[in-house]
C-alpha cells in the first residue's frame, strides 16, 4: 500500500498541474534583476519612460467612455462651459467696478444693494 504524505507539499508533489502553477507563482514573486538593494534596504527599480503620442483610437475610447456614443456633443458642452466660465469671470470685476462707482456719484442710501 502506498503511503501518502500530508500537507501542501504532498499535494504539490502529487499533482503536476498544481506544481506547474506553484512554479509559475514563484517566478512571478522573485525580484526582477533590474531591482537593486540600496544601503537603507529598499529596492529600487529603474523608471520606464515611453516616448510617443496618444492615438485617435485612445482618445475616442476616452471620449466615448465619458460621453457615450456622442463625443462631439460632449466636446461642444465642455468648450461651451469653459467659454461661459471665462466670460463670467471677466464680467465679474467689471460689474463690481460699475456698482462701486455709484458711490462716487450718488448718496450711499440711494445705491441699490442688489
Amino acid at each position: 500500500m502506498k503511503t501518502q504524505g500530508t500537507g501542501i507539499s504532498a499535494a504539490i508533489a502529487e499533482d503536476s498541474t498544481l506544481s506547474k502553477e506553484v512554479e509559475g507563482d514563484r517566478n512571478i514573486l522573485e525580484a526582477p534583476e533590474a531591482a537593486k538593494a540600496t544601503p537603507d534596504g529598499k529596492l529600487v527599480m529603474a523608471e520606464e519612460v515611453i516616448h510617443g503620442h496618444v492615438t485617435w483610437k485612445s482618445m475616442n475610447l476616452l471620449l466615448t467612455s465619458l460621453a457615450g456614443q456622442h463625443p462631439s456633443i460632449f466636446i461642444l458642452v465642455c468648450v461651451g462651459g469653459l467659454s461661459i466660465m471665462s466670460i463670467v469671470s471677466t464680467l465679474e470685476p467689471w460689474w463690481l467696478g460699475v456698482w462701486g462707482s455709484q458711490y462716487e456719484t450718488r448718496n450711499s442710501s440711494e445705491v441699490d444693494i442688489a
